[in-house]
């Protein structure tokens, strides 16, 4: 501004929203790292079953050039208090029912993903244009809300917390640390899909601060001691 102050996207700034949404990446890498979908297809497929298990409407699509922007298109505006305690809830459950959306994504309410029209210039999307898939009808903050909350309460306690925050009876100390490491020590990261994400689900189910580390020293191998077994 003309006071020479920066001004910034984040959370603090934010205070009216009319969506929620999804960021769904598709592309190899993401695919073999457990955090998206191998094609949009597949993401189309994970996408459908996830609205259709929670009971929510397909929501606004859009392909990004690099996978899909997913929106819930509220009928009026809503406030940041209103908006984040849902988002977490949403965030929970994505997990719990396995849809790979960025989470750094769905429950920060400052994210500003791409429109249509423009073009993804990330160096592998080669200036991909970003186009409307599907055009969904607004709903309501109260149907929206109450769908949400309708599975949210029959996730079990410690499902929402290993999703939450750190379990207490399992917090990061050095001590709990060994005791991951060594059981690391004795798992082959050289192994299929399904078993690698389950094993990064699962330390990142920890809340962790050093758990995407642990996970990504594991996936390299620095970890791994086949002499161990």
């Amino acid at each position: 501004d003309t006071l020479g102050r920066k001004h910034f996207r984040t959370a603090d700034n934010a205070n009216h929203v009319k969506s929620f949404w999804f960021d769904i990446d598709c592309d190899q890498i993401k695919a073999e790292q457990g955090k998206g979908y191998l094609s949009v297809n597949d993401a189309l497929i994970a996408l459908d079953t996830f609205c259709r298990t929670i009971g929510l409407p397909i929501p606004t699509i859009i392909l990004s050039g690099g996978g899909l922007h997913c929106y819930f298109v509220l009928d009026a505006e809503i406030s940041k208090s209103q908006w984040v305690p849902v988002a977490k809830k949403l965030k929970v459950l994505t997990h719990q029912f396995q849809l790979l959306a960025d989470d750094s994504r769905t429950a920060d309410i400052a994210s500003i993903l791409r429109p249509v029209g423009t073009h993804n210039w990330k160096p592998e999307r080669m200036g991909k244009e970003v186009e409307l898939y599907h055009l969904s009808k607004a709903i309501s903050f109260d149907t929206f809300s109450e769908l949400i909350n309708a599975r949210y309460k029959h996730i079990q306690p410690e499902e929402v917390q290993r999703h939450g925050k750190p379990r207490p009876d399992f917090l990061e100390t050095d001590e709990n640390k060994k005791r991951i490491k060594a059981a690391l020590k004795l798992l082959d990261p050289n192994c299929d899909r399904a078993f690698w994400r389950d094993i990064c689900f699962a330390l990142h189910s920890l809340g962790w601060l050093c758990a995407k580390d642990l996970a990504k020293s594991w996936s390299r191998g620095d970890l791994y001691d086949a002499d161990s077994r």
